[in-house]
């Protein structure tokens, strides 16, 4: 039994395969076969990374372009970034697109890679509670002021014990200063 299978492709997972049919000479004792490979239409993917491109609009414009796309079932596959994502003219790449027999667009936002709040910290460091605390107190200027306090406020919740402020000015009641903006009003008890 010889079965050539179909004689046009139907999905992407056959671009690559030749199609054609099975020709057969049967005689009494003798048969050949012969596989004849018809033309097909093309089934192309074009991918293109455009994370990195000042213009993501001419980057997949020229490469729909450096392909022969006529009469062809074309996968436009690109990778973007959230913010490029305006940049492109979808009107413009159907009609780059035009020439295909058919085509589908696919696509693929990719975030930017997230990096580590402090730089001296990454994801495989495992620092305890209070070095953690202790870098995080040095890269933030604006509670250099509070930093000590913060700093006994977290040991005594590490160790369960009642918190004494380290500094001796006390500071007035929220309410008695209207002055103080938002970003002041929030202080260690």
């Amino acid at each position: 039994m010889v079965y050539p299978g179909s004689i046009e492709r139907v999905d992407f997972s056959e671009a690559e395969e030749t199609k054609g049919y099975v020709w057969a000479n049967v005689a009494k004792n003798q048969t050949t076969v012969e596989f004849c490979p018809l033309p097909v239409r093309p089934f192309l993917t074009i991918k293109v990374d455009l994370t990195q491109a000042e213009s993501p609009q001419n980057k997949l414009l020229k490469a729909i372009a450096k392909q022969d796309i006529e009469t062809a079932v074309v996968r436009l596959m690109y990778s973007v970034r959230p913010d490029q994502i305006d940049d492109l003219d979808t009107a413009a790449l159907y009609e780059a697109l035009s020439a295909a027999h058919t085509y589908t667009i696919h696509p693929q936002i990719v975030s930017q890679q997230s990096r580590s709040r402090l730089p001296e910290l990454t994801p495989r460091d495992s620092l305890d509670p209070m070095a953690a605390l202790q870098t995080y107190l040095n890269n933030r200027e604006d509670l250099a002021e509070m930093a000590a306090d913060m700093t006994a406020a977290a040991q005594a919740l590490m160790e369960d014990t009642p918190f004494e402020k380290t500094t001796s000015e006390t500071m007035p009641a929220t309410e008695d200063r209207p002055e103080a903006d938002a970003s002041q009003q929030l202080r260690l008890l």
